[in-house]
């Protein structure tokens, strides 16, 4: 299950991953993305994957979901995992993300890191 929200005072997608995720979904999730009015390419993303499982999820699939990503190549993705485990299948979707020119993508395993990195990000957007 995949939900989001954008705030477009900050500039940011929140979204919420739980269970077992597929490509299926994480697509889905994209176009519905990409309809929503307010959403901008542009935008930063915090990504909440603590209550998802990714094992379903086979390197060419996270191919599949980082070359089709909406987002542009300036925006900066924070992914929030659960353990060490999960980080690296968040990096590896970051390495296919940077190979494919659709953004920087880091994984961290607390919310209030990932929130602090992608401030610095925002700001050093704003001042390029």
């Amino acid at each position: 299950m995949i939900d989001y929200r954008i705030d477009r005072g900050r500039r940011i997608v929140e979204v919420s991953f739980k269970g077992r995720l597929t490509v299926a979904e994480l697509l889905a999730h994209s176009a519905k993305l990409r309809a929503d009015p307010d959403f901008d390419p542009t935008f930063a993303e915090l990504a909440d994957c603590r209550a998802a499982d990714p094992s379903d999820l086979e390197p060419t699939m996270l191919r599949q979901a980082a070359e089709t990503s909406v987002y542009h190549a300036s925006a900066p993705r924070a992914v929030v995992v659960k353990d060490d485990v999960h980080g690296a299948v968040a990096q590896l979707f970051g390495q296919y993300t940077h190979a494919a020119l659709h953004g920087r993508v880091r994984h961290f395993l607390d919310m209030e890191s990932a929130s602090q990195w992608l401030a610095e990000e925002q700001r050093k957007q704003v001042k390029e």
